[in-house]
């Protein structure tokens, strides 16, 4: 079984729903302004398409509504929200998608809007010059379906030349989302095996446990690996690893019994289950061995290097940047981690829900900042907002949808 996140499940759906009918959610979600203590609302993006993110631009800029960049916001969180600031908010993307070049970029610079992208540095390519943007297709020199495909190419991650770019322009400013987004495996028990369906369906994050990621964003495990229960580097799960000969032996036996149509025959999960056993038997000592979970201190080592890199690389590939904020992948992390982060010299935690939090208050821990989707844009206070009902409704049929795949 692969790491599922907790934001696509039905479980996070109803917690959704919890939190909305409890009125956990910033004030400014209900249409209300804020109470006193209570910070701006964080909104966590990834991709975006033209059409609905300019309509939430174009809703923030009527109702006179101000971005902030991360260091504005802890300066909120010290000092208190002013008065004339009650109408303020952060925008931040995870991953640094190439759409935060081809579709938001030019559209926060149309609506003189501001947002933090949060990097995996090891995975960016340097690139070579820069992709068509929203303003090629307004000058007609690029088509919609172009810029609104760049996710899907063989290089959706913004490149380092466009990252420079974007920040030179001061509309955008790039921080920390890990080096690699990684996952590790977190026991022995085989769930699983991968198969071209499974390849097909799993979004790239999910699929970081067998391969060197910093060659390419798009991973395509061999065919047959077997799949353990992973979880986030960054959280406080020891990684317990593969054995690398049942690696070899399954994958081998795939490609010798005709690579993706074995899969076509009925039992091929069962064969690679007998095949598995076999190979156990011949190796009881060795796989007991080398499957033993890594130490406490190991894991902190891990997250320690993750961090110190990719805080390293993303200073060394902007020209002046100070990295001072991190966000977690799947929102996940753990104690040693905000420790660890703390000493290297970051100065905040961006994480989704945290400990039964979805609201930021004056005086809090910037360590653990409570961020909530772009669905609860269009719910802030002002003329044409949607009402809860509406997200919930949303929220529901994406969930459905990913079920039904």
């Amino acid at each position: 079984m692969l790491f599922e996140s907790r934001y696509v499940s039905g479980k996070a759906a109803g917690q959704v729903a919890l939190d909305l009918a409890l009125q956990r959610y910033p004030a400014l979600v209900y249409g209300r302004n804020p109470a006193k203590g209570q910070l701006p609302p964080i909104f966590g993006f990834h991709s975006v398409r033209a059409e609905p993110f300019e309509a939430l631009l174009r809703f923030l800029a009527e109702n006179e509504y101000r971005t902030l960049s991360c260091d504005e916001y802890l300066d909120f969180q010290k000092n208190g929200v002013p008065p004339e600031a009650t109408r303020s908010l952060l925008l931040t993307f995870d991953d640094g998608m190439g759409q935060v070049w081809s579709i938001a970029w030019p559209l926060l610079r149309k609506y003189g809007m501001h947002a933090v992208v949060f990097l995996i540095p090891g995975l960016i390519d340097d690139g070579e010059g820069e992709g068509p943007t929203l303003e090629d297709v307004w000058a007609g020199r690029s088509t919609l379906d172009e810029v609104e495909s760049r996710d899907a190419s063989e290089s959706p991650l913004a490149t380092w030349n466009e990252v420079r770019v974007m920040d030179e322009s001061g509309v955008i400013d790039f921080q920390a989302h890990t080096l690699s987004h990684n996952l590790v495996f977190t026991d022995s028990q085989i769930r699983g095996y991968v198969h071209p369906k499974l390849v097909r369906s799993v979004h790239p994050n999910r699929l970081t446990m067998w391969e060197d990621r910093r060659s390419a964003y798009r991973v395509q495990p061999r065919l047959g690996l077997p799949v353990y229960a992973a979880a986030p580097r960054m959280s406080d799960s020891l990684h317990v690893p593969d054995d690398p000969e049942l690696r070899e032996v399954c994958t081998s036996f795939v490609v010798q019994n005709g690579g993706s149509r074995f899969f076509e025959a009925e039992g091929w999960q069962e064969k690679l289950d007998r095949l598995v056993e076999e190979q156990r038997r011949k190796s009881m000592w060795k796989t007991r061995v080398e499957s033993e979970p890594e130490s406490s201190e190991q894991r902190c080592d891990a997250i320690r290097r993750d961090l110190e890199e990719t805080k390293a690389t993303i200073e060394a590939k902007i020209p002046g940047k100070t990295v001072k904020h991190l966000a977690y992948p799947w929102g996940i992390g753990s104690e040693d981690a905000v420790r660890i982060s703390r000493e290297l010299g970051y100065e905040s935690n961006h994480w989704g829900r945290v400990a039964g939090r979805v609201a930021n208050f004056q005086g809090g821990d910037p360590f653990l900042l409570a961020r909530i989707g772009e669905d609860f844009v269009p719910l802030l206070r002002g003329r044409g907002r949607k009402t809860v009902w509406d997200v919930v409704r949303k929220k529901l049929r994406k969930n459905v949808g990913r079920w039904a795949t």
